[in-house]
């Protein structure tokens, strides 16, 4: 089935359906970016494996060694001369868990040299905390390097990639940044609305050779398409997290032309 919208869906940000459309992205960019570079270059799809304490729990933490009164209160009840524990309460523990990111890397097939890094950014990349410190200095050592980073933003939530805009800049849903080194601290910017289509974006190679562009509306058409996403989506509820108010009526006609409310 065809995508309701013209751009991204906002409905896809919901837990349990983004890993699914990330990978699919991801692969059919390389399908796609593929046949385009070869034989100078390949696409590699690499996945970033690290341990990581939830944000949403409550550490609980104290000193090692306490000094702990086991006087029973006035008028408490004991056993044996022991206090009895006043009542039991079950808490989360922050287990660590594994976080898998996936990239995609344009390579040199002769010498492995990347020439430039591709990311769909996820929610993890963009929660505030450790998951997102973690992906700043990855971001950080690639920008400090002689590699192109693409940065491509599907996710209205979570915290915004840091950089400069001039004062009264439009606000945006979406984004796609290009970073190209050696070009001081300037990159090109792509901000996007939920309302917006999504464009071709020039992928960056080695610095005098042309861009290769990449129909990232049509990948990402492709993979709903294939992935079945309308099948576990509801298009009859608001989407999470919600638009604002003028979104959210625009969302709606969209939806009952397409004959999903």
């Amino acid at each position: 089935m065809q995508c309701p919208f013209p751009g991204m869906d906002p409905y896809l940000e919901q837990r349990g359906v983004w890993k699914t459309l990330h990978n699919a992205l991801l692969t059919d960019i390389s399908r796609t970016l593929q046949p385009l570079l070869r034989p100078r270059y390949w696409v590699a799809v690499e996945e970033l494996t690290y341990e990581a304490v939830p944000d949403d729990l409550v550490l609980l933490g104290g000193p090692d060694v306490s000094v702990v009164d086991l006087r029973p209160p006035p008028g408490g009840a004991t056993a044996g001369g022991v206090a009895l524990l006043p009542r039991v309460e079950q808490v989360g523990i922050p287990l660590p868990e594994t976080i898998r990111e996936k990239y995609l890397e344009i390579r040199d097939p002769q010498t492995g040299e990347v020439i430039t890094v591709i990311e769909v950014l996820s929610p993890t990349n963009k929660r505030t905390g450790a998951h997102y410190d973690q992906y700043l200095r990855k971001r950080a050592t690639i920008l400090g390097s002689h590699t192109n980073l693409v940065e491509i933003d599907l996710l209205r939530q979570g915290q915004r990639m840091p950089m400069r805009r001039a004062p009264g800049a439009v606000p945006y849903d979406y984004s796609i940044l290009i970073c190209r080194p050696r070009l001081s601290d300037r990159a090109d910017f792509y901000p996007l609305s939920v309302r917006d289509p999504l464009p071709e974006v020039p992928i960056p190679l080695r610095i005098g050779e042309p861009d290769v562009p990449l129909p990232i509306g049509a990948v990402f058409a492709a993979a709903y398409d294939r992935g079945g996403f309308d099948l576990i989506v509801d298009y009859r509820l608001p989407p999470r997290p919600p638009l604002s108010e003028a979104d959210a009526e625009w969302a709606d006609v969209v939806l009952r032309q397409a004959g999903l409310r």
